[in-house]
């Protein structure tokens, strides 16, 4: 048993050495530096960047955004503008909840995405979510 699991062992140690390969353009040699706590400080001072490696970066990386102001707002995106729930499947559903005096999850929740279900969304069918104990929600959601 204990031949066989050294066997194993071996083989994944070939295995690994197999896989792994250090980098050779690394700047430093493993074994100019100890490997201790005063060794890794040693070593990220060589290597690390400077405050005017950073300064100098910040310059020729200039860039400008166009922002707007209290008085003059920049509009909104169009991937961010939401369309108001409406539809005729949307009114039949609102409808029924009504009549029938049922509340929806989504109601009660202000769910910002009440008009894709209740209109149908990509799919076409219409759904809403009805709570069996009144107006009062008992899920755990955010919403």
């Amino acid at each position: 048993m204990h031949s066989r699991i050294r066997s194993v062992g071996a083989n994944v140690k070939c295995a690994a050495r197999f896989f792994c390969s250090s980098s050779a353009t690394s700047p430093v040699a493993p074994s100019q530096f100890p490997q201790t706590l005063a060794g890794l400080r040693a070593r990220l001072e060589e290597e690390s960047p400077s405050l005017s490696d950073f300064i100098a970066l910040r310059s020729e990386n200039a860039y400008s955004v166009e922002v707007g102001t209290k008085k003059k707002p920049l509009p909104k995106p169009k991937w961010m503008k939401e369309a108001v729930p409406g539809g005729e499947k949307y009114v039949q559903i609102k409808k029924k909840l009504r009549e029938l005096k049922l509340h929806t999850v989504c109601e009660e929740a202000r769910c910002p995405n009440l008009g894709e279900c209740w209109s149908g969304g990509e799919t076409g069918t219409a759904t809403a979510t009805i709570m069996i104990l009144g107006d009062t929600c008992t899920r755990g959601c955010r919403l």
